[in-house]
Formats: structure tokens, C-alpha cells, sequence
């Protein structure tokens, strides 16, 4: 159950990060909007001979039929992490396949492709790939940038001459100030824009793991605890052994209430009964180590040490049984079967800790304490009563408790387990006297 709750919690996650995901490309989509837009403005204003604005027109459509296509792919949620290289990949191809086209209508050598201000949309390409959180992607476009540049100067020669208007830089070192210059400016930047890439999604993944973390541990734990064992996640893996206070819970005739529901009645009836439990046990500050099927095993005095944590076991113990009672009373108004709940409880040394890491990490108490309590549980079914506890128990809580609201009982051993054992049973009607002496 434990790793199936783990696996959850991790799918959680994984689905946490592909919505961000999604969200990213529907932005990418925008954006794309605005390239498209930039595009048939720049094009509108400059004198083309009627060739190139045959090229440029059926740039411009393939590039609108493909902005159409990744808005609609977006906003209707399909996504795979292969669309955003196929997105750019058009991206950069149709960008690059217009400044080609500028410089040939402009009759300048096509190195000027990296320095015409319609260049500025390879660099807004780049932040544009950027906002996928994939910093590869970023990498990838520049690549494919200077691949396709270059290869159209090669394929299609050196065009224009070098105007005298142009810097003394530019006249005398062509080679700098035409390749060296722009490449490793394009270079710098993606690089910058890799780094960003690269922190934003780690800040992500490590943000996503830390609420499921919270999620997967507020299971175990109250809000605040569960907060603070997950910052302290890291070390994880690393346990210590405590001597804590054990209750074992568990509804009386499940099975046969079972047989009887739905399966949809059936989840509601466990998950009503897992609130009931899990309330009082946070407000006494315990933890649940672990929900089994209709029983839950809670612990007091880990993962801090509590002085009272006998006290507070056997307080939490009352009230469960009164939340209980007060939820099948409730239950009956509604003519459903009325539930009933019977606490075994014990007090000993244990292996506590938090084991696993990210979003599978467990809490768990491991120890012979542990089978004792449970088997102290099944003596309520043997001797009818709704809480047994152990004389360790009651010891531990020391003038907390006040010994004549217990009544020893007359057993050897334990049950399945062969310890010589005091155990005692809470007496009839002394619950709210308890309590209040517990208080």
C-alpha cells in the first residue's frame, strides 16, 4: 500500500510538471502569434521584386498554416515533448529562410543576415524557445540557426559589396565583423539563455517534488510537521530509535459491513473513517505511520520526542473511540450501519524514520513494539472491550492517568505472540473521567 501511495505521489508530480509544461507551449503559441505578426509587417514595408515576394509570400502562409496548427495542438492539450523541437525547428527554418530572402532583395552579402534589424527575431526566437523549460531546446535552435545561415551563404554565394557607409571594422575586418562578431554574440546568448533554461526547470522539479513531498508526508503527519520533514528530505534514508507510544486501530466488522456496500460505499465508508481517525491524532500532535485496509497504526514520540507522548496516546485513543461513536451516531440518522473501533495500545522502543526520497518518501516505525500492539488490539475482539493498553503503557504515562479507570486483565501470554504481558482494559463509562484527568 505504502509504495502504491509513493507511486501516486510521483505520478502526481510527473503530471505537475507536464501542466506546466502545456502551459508553457500555450505561451510559445502566443508568442508565435507575435513572430507571425512582425513578420508580414516587416514584408509589407520593403520594396520586393515580384520573385522574392513569391518566396516571401509562401514563406509567410507556411508559417501562419503552422501557428494555426501549434495553437491549436496547445489550447486543445495535446502535447509531447517532441512537438517543441518540431515547433522550433519550423521556427527557425522559416526566420532563417526570410533573412536569406532580405539580404538578396537588399543586395547585401549574406554574412549581413546576422546584422539587418530584421535579425533581431533570431535572438527572439531563442528567448521564444526558452520558455519551454527545456534548456536544450535553446541549444538546439542555435545550432540550427547558424547551420541554416551558413549553408545558405554557401549555397547560394556571396551576394552584394561592402558598403563605404559602413564602419572602417566592418571594411577592413569583413571576416571579424561579419562572422566572428555575430556568431559569438548569438553564441553568448544562447548560452545565457541555456543557463536560465537549465535553473528555471530545476527551481520547477524541485518546487513540484517539495509539494508532493508535503502531500505524500501529510499522510503521516499534521500540515506543520509534514512542512518540515520535507524541507528536511535530504536526509532522508537515516532513522533513529526512540522509545515511543503505539496505538493500533481498527473497525470492528469490517469484513461483514463489506460484503454489504458497493464498491463506491465501500472507498466512502474507509475514507470517512480515515478522517475520524486522523483528526484527533493530529491535534494531540501524533503521526500515522500507516493506514491497513480498516486499521491505522499511529505513534507518539517521533519524529520529536515527547515527554507525554504515553499521555497523549492514551487521550488520542479516547477520543478516536468518541469521534467514532459520534460518527456512527451520525451514520445512523442517515438508517446506515453504525461502526465500532477497537484501540490496542503500547509503549517501547522502535526504528523510526523517514525512508525513500522526492516524492516516494515513507515515514515508518519498525520494531517489536509495534507486533505487540497490534496483537493488544486483538484482544479487544477476545475480551469485548473497546481500548487495551499495556502496563508499559500506563507506566509511561505515569499520574497522567489515574489507575483505577483500568481493570487488569486475567491473560498469561499475548495472543499470537507468547510475551507474559500486563494488559488492562479501560473500564465502561470512564472515557470522559479519563479524559479530563489526562487534561
Amino acid at each position: 500500500m505504502a509504495q502504491s501511495q509513493a507511486l501516486e505521489a510521483n505520478n502526481a508530480a510527473i503530471v505537475e510538471l507536464r501542466g506546466a509544461e502545456i502551459r508553457a507551449e500555450r505561451l510559445s503559441s502566443a508568442v508565435r502569434v507575435l513572430v507571425l505578426l512582425t513578420l508580414v509587417g516587416v514584408f509589407t514595408n520593403v520594396d520586393i521584386d515580384h520573385h522574392h515576394e513569391t518566396h516571401a509570400a509562401i514563406s509567410l502562409s507556411a508559417y501562419g498554416v503552422v501557428t494555426i496548427a501549434a495553437l491549436f495542438v496547445a489550447w486543445r492539450q495535446f502535447y509531447h515533448p517532441s512537438f517543441s523541437y518540431l515547433w522550433v525547428t519550423i521556427d527557425v527554418a522559416l526566420v532563417a529562410t526570410h533573412l536569406l530572402l532580405l539580404v538578396q532583395v537588399l543586395d547585401l552579402p549574406h554574412a549581413m543576415a546576422y546584422s539587418i534589424p530584421a535579425s533581431g527575431l533570431l535572438y527572439f526566437v531563442l528567448v521564444h524557445a526558452a520558455l519551454r523549460f527545456r534548456a536544450g531546446l535553446v541549444l538546439y535552435a542555435a545550432a540550427l540557426f547558424v547551420g541554416l545561415l551558413e549553408g545558405g551563404r554557401l549555397f547560394l554565394g556571396s551576394s552584394g559589396e561592402i558598403s563605404s557607409t559602413l564602419s572602417p571594422l566592418t571594411r577592413d575586418e569583413p571576416f571579424l565583423a561579419q562572422h566572428v562578431l555575430p556568431l559569438s554574440i548569438l553564441s553568448l546568448t544562447a548560452f545565457a539563455l541555456w543557463a536560465l533554461g537549465r535553473e528555471t526547470r530545476r527551481m520547477l522539479t524541485r518546487a513540484i517534488d517539495q509539494a508532493s513531498r508535503v502531500a505524500n508526508l501529510s499522510r503521516f503527519f499534521s500540515p506543520a510537521v509534514a512542512d518540515r520533514v520535507a524541507s528536511a528530505g535530504r536526509d532522508s534514508g537515516h532513522g533513529e530509535r526512540l522509545a515511543v507510544a503505539i496505538l493500533f486501530v481498527d473497525m470492528r466488522g469490517f469484513s461483514r459491513t463489506a460484503q454489504e456496500l458497493s464498491t463506491e460505499q465501500l472507498v466512502d465508508l474507509l475514507v470517512e473513517f480515515r478522517q475520524v481517525v486522523t483528526a484527533p491524532v493530529f491535534e494531540l500532535g501524533g503521526t500515522v505511520d500507516k493506514f491497513v485496509g480498516d486499521g491505522a497504526l499511529i505513534v507518539f514520540g517521533s519524529p520529536d520526542p515527547q515527554l507525554d507522548a504515553a499521555a497523549r496516546a492514551i487521550k488520542c485513543g479516547h477520543r478516536i473511540l468518541e469521534a467514532v461513536a459520534d460518527w456512527s451516531q451520525r451514520r445512523s440518522t442517515l438508517s446506515l450501519a453504525p461502526i465500532k473501533a477497537g484501540i490496542g495500545g503500547h509503549y517501547g522502543e522502535v526504528f523510526a524514520g523517514v525512508l525513500g526520497s522526492g516524492a516516494q518518501s515513507e515515514f515508518t516505525v519498525i520494531g517489536d513494539a509495534v507486533n505487540v500492539t497490534e496483537r493488544i488490539e486483538r484482544v479487544t475482539r477476545l475480551q469485548d472491550a473497546d481500548f487495551v493498553v499495556s502496563g508499559a503503557l500506563l507506566g509511561a504515562a505515569g499520574s497522567a492517568v489515574n489507575p483505577v479507570d483500568w481493570k487488569l486483565l486475567d491473560m498469561g501470554t499475548l495472543p499470537d505472540h507468547g510475551a507474559s504481558i500486563r494488559l488492562f482494559s479501560a473500564r465502561p463509562g470512564e472515557r470522559h473521567q479519563q479524559q479530563a484527568t489526562a487534561t
